[in-house]
């Protein structure tokens, strides 16, 4: 890395630092609001560190499997699976699969098709919004969480803003537009209900284990779990991938006892 970067990283660290320690233990005001902000944690995010672009990484995966010839089978839905002599038979709807390993990394329906470990994880109900720019929330650009809603305000204006709940989607009980937009209202009561609207909404679950720690590893025979991520699962899974990789061809993780599905296993 050339000096200069090096610079531009001791700046950034220390401009981070100086903002945490504006943040921890103080209040914020917002026009006539005050945001209360009493012992914080906080952290630094080096913008020189990494930079990943997520599609551009997903097309790199799928580029791979096509050249090396894996079968890709999209809305396929499994429904079961079953352990014979020979390996694996996996079961959905209009046909099956014959395998000698399998890798259940469905996280939030893990339990599903691993009855083994049933009730060891739970589906949470994860919504992220985008808004049109409004108002600046704080006059710096950082990352906020309050334990179960997180959000940023980005230069321009607009905001990321979501949440996790346990609540019951088997009916497809998913919120609405309007209902996201007084959950921000509800947290910033400064910004008024006509001055921005919401761009883009994304929906789904996160698996949640009892323990707070994810699984990672073998169930039984030939079958290995990944997921129960928590919420954390960007940083969390692809690390996972590669340790399953290392158990298929025999290679042994140390800190597997402590993540191992057979915690579970009664």
């Amino acid at each position: 890395m050339q000096m200069g970067a090096l610079n531009v990283c001791d700046d950034t660290v220390d401009d981070s630092y100086r903002y945490i320690q504006e943040l921890n233990g103080s209040n914020m005001n917002y026009g006539n609001s005050k945001i209360e902000n009493i012992n914080s944690m906080c952290g630094i995010f080096d913008p020189m560190a990494a930079k990943l672009n997520p599609q551009k990484f997903t097309n790199w995966v799928l580029q791979k499997c096509i050249s090396n010839k894996v079968s890709i089978f999209t809305d396929t839905l499994v429904e079961k699976i079953d352990h014979n002599d020979g390996g694996y038979n996996i079961l959905f709807e209009g046909g099956s699969i014959q395998t000698k390993n399998v890798v259940v990394a469905c996280n939030s329906n893990i339990s599903k098709l691993c009855p083994e470990i049933n009730g060891a994880v739970f589906p949470v109900y994860s919504c992220v919004v985008a808004t049109t720019s409004v108002e600046p929330i704080y006059d710096i650009n950082i990352a906020f969480s309050d334990e179960d809603d997180y959000w940023i305000q980005n230069k321009d204006g607009t905001m990321i803003y979501g949440y996790g709940e346990f609540i019951d989607i088997s009916d497809n009980n998913m919120i609405t537009d309007h209902e996201m937009k007084q959950r921000l209202l509800n947290r910033f009561p400064q910004l008024d209900e006509c001055s921005f609207d919401i761009t883009h909404k994304w929906i789904g679950t996160m698996g949640y284990t009892i323990d707070g720690y994810p699984i990672i590893g073998k169930l039984s025979g030939s079958c290995y779990i990944c997921g129960g991520y928590n919420g954390d699962g960007m940083p969390i899974a692809f690390n996972s991938g590669r340790i399953i990789a290392k158990l298929l061809t025999g290679q042994i993780h140390k800190f597997l006892e402590r993540v191992s599905p057979l915690r579970f296993v009664k």
